[in-house]
């Protein structure tokens, strides 16, 4: 594989867009959603199918991944840990997908997106969860992909982690209306 790969070549290109927003960065904002898309592309390429034996798992999908990263034996990642039990929590999203998705969206504005890139790169006992022909698969481009990342975090995100019923189908985010009824 060469050094350069069109989906994280896209991804630096919505996150220098990130970059030139003044103020924080809103679910208004297009590259957001953009962003979010190829960050996914990403993590699903080359994720290898579940695989349950009595020495190994392998993910069935970005949110087993996404989960699996979040081992408190792996660092100081509490933030993470924190966002990963929050989308637990959520009684709204009912699939994995869904719940990866929020999880992207929570680590952005928690500015952890990059720990589970990290903890993926320290610990090579998952190393078989990504074949050889992906991002994360390849030690040259996932340095990459984290140096992007921890680029991102240093952004002010405000997006809003409550209108996440969406979440399972699409990451546009929908019309709605915010009322205040006062007695």
């Amino acid at each position: 594989m060469s050094v350069s790969d069109p989906l994280l070549k896209e991804l630096k290109g919505y996150a220098q867009q990130l970059l030139e927003v003044q103020g924080p960065i809103t679910d208004s904002d297009e590259y957001v959603s953009k962003f979010c898309e190829c960050l996914e592309k990403i993590f699903q390429q080359g994720l290898s199918c579940i695989n349950y034996s009595s020495m190994s798992f392998r993910p069935s999908g970005i949110w087993d991944w996404l989960e699996l990263m979040a081992d408190n034996r792996m660092g100081d990642s509490y933030s993470y840990q924190m966002a990963v039990n929050n989308v637990k929590e959520c009684a709204k999203i009912k699939k994995n997908i869904g719940r990866a998705r929020l999880l992207i969206r929570t680590c952005l504005v928690k500015k952890c997106l990059h720990v589970p890139v990290h903890n993926y790169l320290m610990f090579t006992d998952w190393k078989h969860v990504f074949s050889s022909q992906s991002i994360l698969g390849d030690d040259i481009l996932c340095q990459i992909l984290y140096s992007v990342l921890l680029w991102v975090g240093r952004l002010n995100f405000e997006l809003d982690l409550n209108n996440s019923r969406f979440l399972d189908v699409t990451w546009d985010l929908p019309v709605t209306k915010k009322l205040e009824l006062v007695p």
